[in-house]
């Protein structure tokens, strides 16, 4: 009994927060349509190679900062490096993207689309291929109910520490995984943590797919605490902001009961 008490009340901070959210700004659904037209892929020649016949090696998790990915960006743009890459949307309009990593998730992503429904918002879920192909219903409820569908790679692995045949393997994979759910390609990708280079961008932009970063995250899956991820997204939601979740929210919420105000005052 007490468990149940427990999983509802940690459900209230999540839909509080979500819902907190989409009143600050209006959603836009169709906030990455603009890149999001039938592509034709682009062979690179980089062998794809599968994981055991590669070695791949247990890498170190990612977690790129908002100054870190700002800092990326400006030092690119002195280069002369233009590449396809979402950092935010459109600032001036009072519109933001809300995305959710590293799914489907069997404890919470139905829950997370239920409390998405209810209050009409859409998402945009950067999937795992692994996770994918464990769970294809999940996938399956997304897609269904309105919810853009991106790349996460294969395995969820640090791009920057293999090699670009691998980084290929792991983007293609978890590429077909979603084509043999969904009967269609997505076109957005996200590096897991964040992390990229030029060998990851240079397979990334032969296979035709736009990065979305992001420009606040949660970092709700290291459970740092109710106050400290409400801090943390709603001290960086603005137009054309790009808000950065798990699905694992739900996991990570103090089991207590939280006041949130749903007003933007």
């Amino acid at each position: 009994m007490k468990n149940e008490v427990n999983q509802r009340i940690s459900k209230i901070f999540s839909l509080a927060l979500i819902v907190f959210i989409a009143n600050l700004l209006i959603f836009a659904p169709d906030f990455f349509l603009k890149k999001q037209k039938k592509i034709t892929r682009k062979v690179i020649t980089t062998k794809i190679v599968s994981p055991i016949q590669a070695s791949l090696p247990v890498t170190k998790e990612a977690d790129k900062s908002i100054p870190e990915i700002l800092a990326e960006n400006r030092n690119e743009l002195e280069e002369g490096i233009r590449y396809h890459k979402f950092l935010h949307g459109n600032t001036s309009k009072r519109e933001i993207a809300i995305t959710f990593d590293d799914g489907p998730h069997p404890k919470f992503t139905a829950e997370l689309l239920r409390i998405l429904k209810e209050n009409n918002i859409k998402a945009t879920f950067f999937l795992v291929g692994k996770m994918a192909e464990k769970y294809p219903d999940l996938v399956t409820l997304e897609t269904s109910a309105g919810h853009s569908i991106g790349n996460h790679t294969y395995n969820h692995i640090n791009l920057k520490e293999i090699t670009k045949e691998n980084v290929a393997y792991e983007i293609q994979k978890c590429e077909d995984s979603i084509a043999k759910i969904t009967g269609r390609k997505t076109n957005l990708f996200r590096p897991p943590g964040g992390a990229y280079d030029n060998d990851v961008m240079s397979v990334v932009e032969g296979l035709k797919y736009s990065t979305v970063l992001w420009t606040a995250n949660g970092g709700d899956w290291y459970s740092p605490g109710k106050k400290i991820i409400k801090e943390k997204v709603l001290t960086r939601t603005k137009n054309g902001g790009i808000i950065l979740l798990c699905q694992v929210l739900l996991k990570h919420s103090k089991k207590k009961v939280i006041n949130l105000s749903l007003s933007t005052n």
